[in-house]
């Protein structure tokens, strides 16, 4: 009986610990709830719902940039997206922590990693993405400030079913022989020779194209795999790895095309093309 009535003491004991320091040191304390409630209520005056399917996620691989980041962030803002993922590399200039403060939306997503680089991070950023249709970004692209372009290459997926990828910066064919859009041509060379005739824009249909702005359509992707993680070394570019993945495109009976827009990139402003690959 002793022994029973030991035990009986014993787990009181124990029960009486466990709830105090549940109290101490587990339970939030009354700031924080309070910190919680006044944030609910900060983000309920926002009138910003959490989107389930998005039409868009545009994804930003983020790397020792911050001086675009405020740039980028507003500019996208002025789009129609509906879910915004950042895949933070590993920044020692403060980049980090500037996303931190900017992505306070529902559908707003930081993903931190160490050095990981494009291929790996874009690759687990998309299969993290909800959005139907998914938008590459760079960190230094300086999209167009009125949004317009987003819902333009969102409407080119609507019109054409069978779309899988939209670039918005170089374009190529023959592999890559004859070049659209590269920087490194003289302004104006190798114009779009055709029209869209829905919209009566230049568009045009090419075999690759590089990132970004670079669109896809996410079943596709994950029908075809993803980015082929051999193109590189774990924190090493994967250069030529988003072209590459132009042509698995192809062979899978799909098709490329590409239209214009004012886009900018490498933190200046240029002449950009949207790249379908549909």
């Amino acid at each position: 009986m002793a022994a029973g009535l030991l035990h009986a003491v014993s787990d009181r004991v124990t029960a009486v610990l466990r709830r105090l320091r549940w109290r101490v040191f587990t339970r939030p304390t009354a700031s924080t709830v309070q910190q919680i409630k006044a944030l609910k209520e900060e983000r309920s005056r926002l009138n910003v719902d959490y989107v389930e399917v998005p039409s868009c996620s545009v994804i930003v691989q983020s790397f020792n940039q911050v001086r675009n980041v405020f740039v980028l962030e507003s500019r996208l803002r002025a789009t129609s997206m509906q879910e915004f993922i950042v895949c933070e590399d590993g920044s020692l200039d403060g980049s980090h922590e500037a996303w931190l403060r900017l992505l306070v939306n529902p559908n707003d997503f930081l993903l931190h990693s160490n050095d990981l680089h494009e291929i790996r991070t874009y690759n687990r950023a998309i299969g993290f993405a909800r959005g139907a249709v998914v938008c590459l970004m760079q960190d230094d692209d300086r999209p167009p400030s009125d949004g317009a372009w987003l819902e333009q290459a969102l409407d080119l997926f609507h019109r054409y079913p069978r779309l899988a990828v939209l670039g918005g910066w170089c374009g190529f064919d023959r592999y890559f022989e004859v070049e659209y859009n590269a920087p490194w041509l003289p302004s104006g060379e190798n114009p779009i020779p055709f029209l869209d005739p829905p919209t009566g824009r230049p568009l045009t249909f090419v075999e690759n194209v590089n990132i970004g702005p670079y669109f896809l359509r996410k079943s596709v992707f994950d029908e075809l795999g993803g980015f082929d993680l051999r193109f590189s070394g774990v924190g090493e570019p994967g250069i030529t790895f988003e072209s590459e993945f132009c042509y698995r495109v192809w062979r899978a009976g799909q098709r490329l095309s590409r239209a214009p827009l004012n886009f900018g990139g490498g933190l200046g402003d240029r002449q950009a093309a949207i790249t379908l690959s549909s």
